[in-house]
C-alpha cells in the first residue's frame, strides 16, 4: 500500500501548495486537523462487513485512471481528487462498509479542500460581493450616510470602498462552511438537517460582511478611521468571522430545539454485536500489486512538473518585490501629459493582483491609465474586475495584427457616471513574452493543457503556449471618455498601447532583476 500511495503524493502536494495562495481556501490545514479528529473518534462496535471485490477493485481502478489523466494533463487538482479516490479504496478494503462509518466523515470533510472546478468559487464570491454591496448600500441609506454604489464599489467622500477590500472578498464563506460541516459530521446529523443548516451559511456570511462594510464606511466618514486597511481591517475581519459562526451556531440550536419537538429523541438501538471486532489486515492480492506498480510508474512523470511548479511558486514570492521603475519609464502618448505614477500593494490573492505599477495620463477631460499588475496564475479575465466596479461590458473582441501580439479589446460603459471607456490588455509570461488571449477563460485553460499534453506525447515536444498556470503579468491600458469611442480613438489607443508594450518588453529586465536576486 505504501508503493500505491507514493504515486499520488507529488501532484497532491503541488495542489495544496497552490491552494495556499488563495485566501478563501487557506482554512485547509484546519480541515486536515478536523478530519483527524473525526477519524480518531471512538464509535460503538458494529458487525463485520467484508468488502465486495467488485466495488473494491472498481475504486482502485478509478483512482489509477484518474491519476493517469491527471499526469497526462498536468492537473494537480485532478491528482488530488485521484488521491481522495485512492483513500476511499483503501478505507473500503480495510473493513468494507464499516470502515466508511468510521472514516467516511473525515473523507467528506477533506472534500471541502477540493477547489470548485472551472473557477466556480470565484464566481460564487463575486455573486456574494454584489449582494453584500447592495445590502450595505441600503443600510447606509437608512443611516443617512452620504455615498453611492457603483458595481461592488461604495463611494464615500474622498474614498472608494471596494467590497473586495472592505470584506476580503467574502472569503469567510468557505472557512465558515468547513467549520459548519465539521460540526454536522461530528454530531452525525441527518442529511436534511445538514442541508438546511449549510444553506443558512451564505445568508449569515453576507449579513456579517454587510455589517463589516457598513462599519467600515461609518468609521471612514464619521470618525476618519481607515478600517479598510491595516490592523483595523484584520481585527474587523476576525470579529465578522466570529459573528458569522455565532449566528450559524444559533441557527443550529434553534433547528435542534424545534426538531426535538417534532421527533423526540428515542433511545439509541443496541448494537447487534457488542463485541468489538478487529479489522482484518489488508488483503495483498494480485490486484493490489498491479495498482501499486501502476502508481509507482505514474510517479516518474510527475517529478519534473512538480519541480517546475515549485520554482514558479518561489518566483511568485520574488516578483512582489519587483523594482519600482518610476514615472519616467513610460512616456505619455502623443498629445497627452503625465499625471502621476503609483506603486500599489494589495492583499495577497487580490483579484486585481497583489501589486500594480500604474502610469496615469490626461488630455483635457479624458483620462488614460497604463498598469502592470502581477502576479497571476495563467489567464486572468480583466473584464470581470471592471464589472465588479460597476462597468458594463458592451463588446469584447480579440485585436490581432500579423507579427504583433494579439490584444483583448473591450468597450465599457458606466451607467452611474455616464462614462465610456476602451480597455486593452494582454498577459505576459515571466520572460516578458505575450501569451495568447483566451475566449472562454477557465475552459480555454483546461483545453490548452489537454492539447499541450497531447502534443507532447505525440510529437515529443511542446509547441504550445507557456501560459498554462505559470506566473503571468497583466498589462492593461484604459482610456475613459464621455462618449462611445470612435474608430479613430480606437486606432490611436491601440497604437499607443503597442508602443508602450514595446518599451515594456524591451526593458523587461529592469522589472525582473530584483526578482532573480531575491530568488533561490
Amino acid at each position: 500500500m505504501i508503493a500505491y500511495a507514493i504515486g499520488f503524493v507529488p501532484l497532491t502536494l503541488a495542489y495544496y501548495a497552490q491552494l495556499w495562495s488563495l485566501p478563501h481556501y487557506q482554512f485547509f490545514p484546519w480541515a486536515f486537523l478536523g478530519a483527524w479528529a473525526l477519524a480518531a473518534r471512538r464509535l460503538p462496535p458494529t458487525p463485520a462487513s467484508p468488502p465486495l471485490p467488485a466495488i473494491r477493485n472498481g475504486l482502485f481502478g478509478l483512482s489509477i485512471v484518474m491519476l493517469a489523466v491527471a499526469v497526462g494533463v498536468n492537473s494537480p487538482w485532478l491528482g488530488c481528487a485521484a488521491s481522495f479516490a485512492a483513500g476511499a479504496a483503501v478505507v473500503y478494503d480495510l473493513d468494507g462498509a464499516n470502515a466508511w462509518r468510521r472514516f467516511g466523515p473525515a473523507g467528506l470533510l477533506l472534500l471541502t479542500t477540493l477547489r470548485l472546478p472551472l473557477g466556480a468559487d470565484l464566481y460564487l464570491i463575486t455573486t456574494l460581493q454584489s449582494l453584500t454591496a447592495r445590502a450595505a448600500s441600503a443600510t447606509l441609506d437608512t443611516l443617512e450616510i452620504d455615498h453611492y454604489l457603483s458595481g461592488n464599489v461604495i463611494v464615500v467622500p474622498d474614498r472608494r470602498l471596494l467590497v473586495e477590500e472592505a470584506c476580503s472578498g467574502v472569503n469567510s464563506l468557505f472557512s465558515a462552511s468547513c467549520g459548519t460541516f465539521f460540526l454536522l459530521l461530528w454530531g452525525r446529523r441527518s442529511l436534511i438537517f445538514s442541508s438546511l443548516l449549510l444553506l443558512s451559511v451564505p445568508v449569515w456570511v453576507v449579513l456579517a460582511n454587510t455589517a463589516r462594510v457598513t462599519i467600515t464606511a461609518v468609521l471612514r466618514t464619521e470618525f476618519g478611521i481607515a478600517a479598510d486597511e491595516g490592523r483595523w481591517h484584520d481585527a474587523l475581519g476576525l470579529a465578522v468571522f466570529a459573528l458569522a459562526m455565532l449566528l450559524i451556531a444559533s441557527t443550529e440550536r434553534i433547528m435542534s430545539f424545534y426538531g426535538s419537538l417534532v421527533v423526540p429523541d428515542g433511545e439509541r438501538p443496541a448494537s447487534v454485536d457488542d463485541k468489538k471486532e478487529r479489522a482484518p489486515a489488508l488483503r495483498l492480492l494480485r490486484p493490489h500489486y498491479v495498482v501499486a506498480l501502476l502508481s509507482l510508474v505514474l510517479t516518474l512523470p510527475q517529478v519534473p512538473a512538480v519541480a517546475a511548479r515549485w520554482q514558479e511558486s518561489v518566483l511568485e514570492r520574488g516578483v512582489i518585490n519587483l523594482t519600482e521603475v518610476g514615472a519616467d519609464f513610460i512616456a505619455p502618448p502623443d498629445g497627452w501629459h503625465r499625471a502621476d505614477y503609483q506603486l500599489v500593494h494589495r492583499d495577497r490573492g487580490s483579484a486585481f493582483g497583489e501589486c500594480s505599477q500604474t502610469w496615469n495620463f490626461e488630455r483635457g477631460n479624458t483620462r488614460a491609465v497604463l498598469s502592470l499588475d502581477y502576479p497571476f496564475r495563467g489567464w486572468h479575465e480583466l473584464s470581470e474586475c471592471y464589472e465588479m466596479q460597476g462597468w458594463q461590458v458592451v463588446s469584447r473582441q480579440i485585436n490581432a495584427i500579423t507579427g504583433q501580439p494579439s490584444l483583448v479589446e473591450i468597450e465599457l460603459h458606466d451607467p452611474q457616471g455616464n462614462r465610456h471607456a476602451l480597455l486593452l490588455f494582454l498577459l505576459l509570461d515571466r520572460t516578458g513574452v505575450p501569451t495568447p488571449p483566451r475566449q472562454r477563460g477557465e475552459i480555454d485553460e483546461l483545453a490548452d493543457r489537454v492539447s499541450r499534453r497531447l502534443r507532447t506525447f505525440t510529437l515529443g515536444k511542446n509547441n504550445s503556449s507557456k501560459a498554462d498556470e505559470s506566473l503571468t503579468f497583466q498589462a492593461q491600458f484604459l482610456v475613459e471618455t464621455y462618449h462611445a469611442p470612435t474608430p479613430e480613438e480606437r486606432n490611436a489607443a491601440q497604437l499607443a498601447f503597442r508602443k508602450m508594450l514595446s518599451k515594456l518588453t524591451t526593458d523587461w529586465n529592469r522589472f525582473t532583476d530584483r526578482a532573480r536576486s531575491d530568488g533561490p
